[in-house]
């Protein structure tokens, strides 16, 4: 669509003339669609990626104009071959030039996964929809190496036993998050296999897809995993952070539809900073794109429209869906106000939440809407917002004063709860 965007030239657009229509040049109207256009005109921007200005008919704006919609939609014909670098082939496809930016970023020491988990969790649908090798496919690890599950899997670990940490990680993030940038500490998945002697398993996923379809995918690729494990399982348990621990909750939901046998072996689930009633940052990005795309104004429009592009699996994240029925059957962009599907927790399952909270008093007025900076003390203990329980109360939940979103994965006293929690 349009020019591409030639890759050594200058990415910004220039503030003086960004949004700017030039009447005699910047905007060519086919003659035999011919119209002009009414400042008090309502506009509208296509939510397939054609900005159209609405008077009494739909007019695409040249994209010439708009390379801001050229960059955001070459990202969806993007690829990435195994050894990391852009195919040859794409270099010849309109648009920004990825190449040059993912080897950049990629040049970056260890951050390539981080790169690619950031990536996906802004449009890791859409590069999935389109084939691109930019997609992270599910995988499970161990040892700091993928598992293959066709091959024996004593070949692929030193010392499997017969309980196992699944650990799930969290919106743009990979396996990397459990861990400490410079190595120095023990992660919590190292202090487990040492204080109680679960092997550890990690989970990489593409966090742009809806919650719900990385749980059915995560409850299969489980029981591939319990089937062909090398001992017999005697306990497994699910520790998930963020979007992670959603995606916890919705695979030991399809489990259980499934009848697959390792949900009968799960013991605990430990849910930290997980927006069980969802995230107000996204309930507040919803109501604003809503709310902008109903102005009829041009720019209000167009930043409407770039909040529309948020991946599914950040939608989901509003009010915290795990189950299909909360997105296939509803407009994605129409307004919402909380699940519609009360999924219960887990039959026979010790349920542990641990959420992080900016101010020192969980009842504190700001720790209603800012949290853990992304979480809030009662969307992690599914309560409301007055602290009124719901009938999915955890066996144990305790909130941590003074702790970030981002510190409360590595944090050492969340896991001496987590341990003393698992000695009951």
């Amino acid at each position: 669509m349009g020019k591409p965007i030639d890759a050594d030239a200058a990415m910004s657009i220039d503030a003086d003339a960004a949004m700017s229509i030039d009447a005699d040049a910047a905007m060519s109207i086919d003659t035999d669609a011919a119209m002009s256009i009414d400042t008090d005109a309502a506009m509208s921007i296509d939510t397939d990626a054609a900005m159209s200005i609405d008077a009494d008919a739909a007019m695409s704006i040249d994209t010439d104009a708009a390379q801001l919609i050229a960059v955001i939609e070459a990202a969806q014909s993007s690829s990435l071959e195994a050894d990391g670098e852009v195919e040859s082939r794409e270099m010849n496809k309109p648009g920004f030039q990825w190449r040059t930016l993912w080897k950049g970023l990629a040049s970056i020491p260890s951050k390539g996964n981080e790169v690619l988990g950031v990536l996906n969790g802004f449009v890791g649908d859409r590069l999935e929809e389109e084939g691109s090798t930019l997609a992270l496919p599910m995988v499970l690890l161990a040892e700091g190496r993928e598992l293959d599950l066709s091959r024996p899997l004593a070949d692929q670990i030193s010392n499997p036993t017969s309980a196992l940490a699944i650990f799930v990680h969290g919106l743009m993030c990979t396996e990397t998050i459990w861990t400490f940038p410079n190595g120095s500490r023990r992660s919590f998945a190292d202090r487990l296999h040492e204080d109680v002697g679960v092997t550890a398993i990690h989970v990489r996923y593409n966090t742009g897809r809806h919650i719900s379809t990385n749980g059915h995918e995560l409850a299969a690729l489980l029981d591939v995993l319990h089937r062909r494990w090398p001992t017999p399982v005697e306990g497994l348990n699910l520790i998930g952070y963020s979007m992670g621990g959603l995606v916890a909750r919705s695979a030991a939901h399809y489990a259980e539809e499934a009848k697959y046998a390792w949900v009968g072996l799960l013991t605990r689930m430990f849910l930290i900073g997980v927006p069980l009633r969802g995230s107000s940052l996204e309930q507040l990005f919803h109501i604003a794109a809503f709310t902008l795309k109903v102005v009829p104004n041009l720019v209000t429009q167009i930043i409407a429209w770039v909040f529309r592009q948020r991946s599914s699996g950040i939608r989901d994240l509003r009010h915290g869906y795990i189950v299909d029925e909360e997105w296939n059957t509803r407009d994605a962009d129409a307004l919402s106000f909380g699940r519609r599907y009360k999924v219960p927790l887990t039959k026979g399952v010790a349920h542990y939440v641990i959420a992080g909270n900016l101010a020192d008093n969980e009842h504190h007025p700001l720790a209603k809407v800012v949290g853990d900076s992304l979480v809030t003390p009662f969307s992690a203990k599914d309560e409301g917002i007055d602290g009124t329980p719901s009938d999915r109360v955890a066996k144990g939940a305790r909130v941590f004063g003074g702790l970030g979103h981002l510190a409360i994965v590595n944090d050492d006293a969340v896991y001496q709860q987590i341990l003393t929690w698992w000695h009951e």
